[in-house]
């Protein structure tokens, strides 16, 4: 039984204190037993009003034969300043690896900023359940993003993603993301969004995506807009497909206000195309005032290359009062034969103009010309929904294909979405998606999406995500996914989070990922706090498994003082039965003027070939220059 404890107190400089606590205890190691307890406790820097704590906790329980129980625990606490408070804390738990069986629970938990009246918090729980022989039960994907709380505004996004089960050949995802947006005094604004993927058994791909939308309740007023989208069967090739769409708009007083729309996609099979598409819309129910609009959109056939549509639009118009509602609705089908194709549709909705409320839909669909193998089609939808007084809610959609020309086809979709203006409060959500080429065999997709979120007085909140899929050719898939987060810029205080995420090659048996996070949390006037971290899985081949994990922190940079903390964990092989690890662990602690601290632990695990395992442990201490 041996205890390690080992207190390091770097450097008190003024203000400044930087301490370094790192406890090392193997407590049991009996016959094939070994249980081994590792506690790192890093408190480093405490300036004036400034606190930060970075805690790691690292615990190997019980290694038994074939079991191994590894429990990790990191606690990060950043920054305490004033009234900021900003919390990191990440759990790992590497819970049983036992033959074929292997269970993960990763839980992150982060609380970003607690400001004055703001509460910011962004809480992340991932786990890997199980993954067992061919049977892969293995991800639950829980986010929780409580991103403004202010005096009487509260903003929450909650994303659950869920993958059950991957056995052999039937895949099972459940994807469930729920959003809830805008709680303002009496006004409620909640969107949730529920995806889910069933089977994906051999040929037959069965998908249920479930999207319920509540708008608004405002006092008496309640909105809500539900939309369910079935995918059912895709088998060879037959495809069914239905789809159903039911939206409740407004339920004020006695007026019941419902818009119930049901697409039916039947069949597809060979070069027979029978699509039935019905929508059915109940619009105002007032005392003894009804008024129905039905519409019903027929494509039956499409067969070889004769293409017949049936379109049926009956419209029943009301004005009532000071109430003014009109619906206008015109559809144009054309020509399709041959190698001609032009269609004109355009649908403008002119809803409610109540006294002081303005309420208008203009959607604009524009299919301007198919001719042989050019296709040009320019979709603009422009939703403005409220401006009630000092209110003002616009949402801004814009869709636009633009080319689709022989082997080629360019598309470019924009998405601009302004949400609420409200007195000093601005939040603007802006989604840009834009698929750029596919030729041939090479699909090149860019998506960028920016979300501007809250800009209030001196206080500036900007989520930026870029998602970029770059090249699929033949068997090789190249998918770049770039995410920057800056989140807020008070005054002198600049808190930026840039995710790099590059998933680069997967070719046939080779699967080659390079992950890439870097942070970059604070910079106050003189100080500099940057944390980067850098995991790369590199090669994936048969059998073997070649992992590069390297996390590289920068901590702080104040004045002469540059603090680093450098940690390099590299899993090398993984062949059959044969696993080498080799694990480097380098520290830069402080540069400060003319003296130079370092301290260095390499540790090297070697060689695990069935019960033989062979260890070698280095560990160097650099510790004044």
């Amino acid at each position: 039984m041996v205890i390690t404890v080992a207190i390091l107190d770097v450097i008190q400089y003024k203000h400044i204190q930087m301490v370094i606590t790192v406890a090392i205890l193997d407590v049991i190691q009996y016959k094939h037993i070994q249980m081994v307890i590792t506690v790192a406790i890093l408190d480093v820097i405490q300036y004036k009003h400034i606190q930060m704590v970075i805690t790691v906790a690292i615990l190997d329980v019980i290694l038994y034969k074939h079991i191994q129980m590894t429990i990790t625990v990191a606690i990060l606490d950043v920054i305490q300043y004033k009234y900021i408070q900003m919390v990191i804390t990440v759990a790992i738990l590497d819970v049983i690896l036992y033959k074929h069986i292997q269970m993960v629970n990763t839980v992150a938990i982060l609380d970003v900023i607690q400001y004055k009246h703001i509460k910011m918090v962004i809480t992340m729980a991932i786990l890997d359940v199980i993954q067992y022989k061919h049977i892969l039960m293995m991800v639950i994907t829980v986010a929780i993003l409580d991103l403004i709380q202010y005096r009487h505004i509260q903003m929450t996004i909650t994303v659950a993603i869920l993958d059950v089960i991957q056995y052999k050949h039937i895949k099972m995802i459940m994807t469930v993301a729920i959003f809830d947006v805008i709680q303002y005094k009496h006004i409620q604004m909640v969107i949730t969004v529920a995806i889910l993927d069933l089977i994906q058994y051999k040929h037959i791909t069965m998908v249920i995506t479930m999207a319920i939308l509540d708008v608004i309740q405002y006092k008496h007023i309640k909105m809500i807009m539900t939309v369910a989208i079935f995918d059912v069967v895709q088998y060879k090739h037959i495809q069914m497909v239905i789809t159903v769409a039911i939206l409740d708009l407004i339920q004020y007083k006695h007026i019941t206000m419902v818009i119930t729309m049901a697409i039916l996609d039947v069949i597809q099979y060979k070069h027979i195309k029978m699509v039935i598409t019905m929508a059915i819309l109940d619009v105002i129910q007032y005392k003894h005032i009804k008024m129905v609009i039905t519409v019903a959109i027929l494509d039956v056939i499409q067969y070889r290359h004769i293409q017949m549509v049936i379109t049926v639009a009956i419209l029943d118009l009301i004005q009532y009062r000071h109430i003014q509602m009109t619906i206008t609705v015109a559809i144009l089908d054309v020509i399709q034969y041959k190698h001609i194709k032009m269609v004109i549709t355009v649908a403008i909705l002119d809803v409610i103009q109540y006294k002081h409320i303005k309420m208008v839909i203009t959607v604009a669909i524009l299919d301007v010309i198919q001719y042989k193998h050019i296709k040009m089609v320019i979709t603009v939808a422009i939703l403005d929904v409220i401006q009630y007084k000092h209110i003002k809610m616009v949402i801004t959609v814009a869709i636009l294909d633009v080319i689709h020309y022989r082997p080629i086809k360019m598309v470019i979709t924009v998405a601009i979405l302004d949400v609420i203006q409200y007195k000093h409060i601005l939040m603007v959500i802006t989604v840009a998606i834009l698929d750029v080429i596919q030729y041939k065999h090479i699909k090149m997709v860019i998506t960028v999406a920016i979300l501007d979120v809250i800009q209030y007085k001196n206080i500036k909140m900007i989520i930026t995500v870029a998602i970029l899929d770059v090249i699929q050719y033949k068997h090789i898939k190249m998918v770049i996914t770039v995410a920057i987060l800056d989140v807020i810029q008070y005054k002198h205080i600049k808190m930026v989070i840039t995710v790099a995420i590059l998933d680069v090659i997967q070719y046939k048996h080779i699967k080659m990922v390079i992950t890439v996070a870097i942070l970059d949390v604070i910079q106050y006037k003189h100080i500099l706090m940057v944390i980067t971290v850098a995991i790369l899985d590199v090669i994936q081949c048969k059998h073997i498994q070649m992992v590069i994990t390297v996390a590289i922190l920068d901590v702080i940079q104040y004045k002469n003082i540059k603090m680093v903390i450098t940690v390099a964990i590299i899993d090398v092989i993984q062949y059959k039965h044969i696993q080498m690890v080799i694990t480097v662990v380098i520290l830069d602690v402080i540069q400060y003027k003319h003296i130079q601290m370092v301290i260095t632990v390499a540790i090297l695990d070697v060689i695990q070939y069935k019960h033989i395992k062979i260890v070698i442990t280095v560990a160097i201490l650099d510790v004044i220059q």
